[in-house]
């Protein structure tokens, strides 16, 4: 059974696991904040996360964020922010609990699917701008029983495909807290490329490892950019 870990923008209440995590592997990687949540009011929601994002913009440590919209669930949203910092993140969380700012797009929040921090080895100058003109933005989220041998085979995927049509942009993601939770963030040129070559990469022998059936899928969605 899942828990509900009732949802503050920033990870308030997911203090412990910032602070847990404050040293990224490698000093050029950009530290992310993933939610996946269900809405309320699906017609009012998109201008308060638009509010909301407004606002993100002026804290400090803010690098970019994205507002997604699923194709699938009309009722799924998304939001993706870069951070410099696992310091800046926490500090931004700190100060949005207690913003009335807030208090109407949190009043809007349903069901949280997914509120993590993971570690990208891409740039968020390039990454989240990159992904902002994606058709389509894929986020997968889950758990593996055997994190070295996913490693290898998750860069293995992120390798192949740039040589795939359809692909615009993607990165791994791992878990900040240092766990077994990895993850994909990926932009498509349409429903039809993600489709097509998920499917392609499924049948390729030298990734079945990466589709282990003992992984605990968490979220895997593709979103419209708002």
């Amino acid at each position: 059974m899942k828990r509900f870990i009732p949802f503050t923008l920033f990870g308030v209440l997911l203090a412990t696991d910032t602070a847990l995590s404050n040293e990224a592997p490698h000093s050029t990687q950009t530290y992310l904040e993933i939610a996946v949540y269900a809405v309320k009011d699906v017609e009012a929601f998109p201008a308060l996360q638009a509010q909301a994002h407004q606002e993100i913009a002026q804290l400090p440590g803010f690098l970019h964020s994205l507002r997604l919209k699923s194709y699938g669930e009309t009722v799924l949203f998304a939001d993706v922010i870069a951070w410099r910092s696992p310091e800046a993140a926490e500090a931004a969380s700190q100060q949005v609990s207690q913003d009335p700012k807030f208090a109407n797009f949190m009043k809007a929040l349903g069901d949280m699917k997914l509120f993590a921090h993971y570690w990208s080895s891409h740039n968020a100058s390039e990454l989240l701008p990159q992904l902002q003109q994606s058709p389509v933005v894929e986020i997968a989220a889950y758990s593996v029983p055997d994190p070295q041998t996913h490693e290898l085979v998750h860069r293995l995927v992120h390798q192949k495909l740039p040589h795939q049509s359809g692909f615009r942009l993607g990165t791994p993601l791992q878990s900040a807290k240092g766990d077994s939770g990895y993850g994909d963030l990926i932009g498509w040129d349409s429903l039809q490329a993600f489709e097509q070559v998920g499917k392609k990469m499924m049948q390729d022998p030298e990734l079945k490892a990466f589709f282990n059936p003992d992984m605990q899928m968490q979220v895997f969605t593709v979103f419209a950019v708002l």
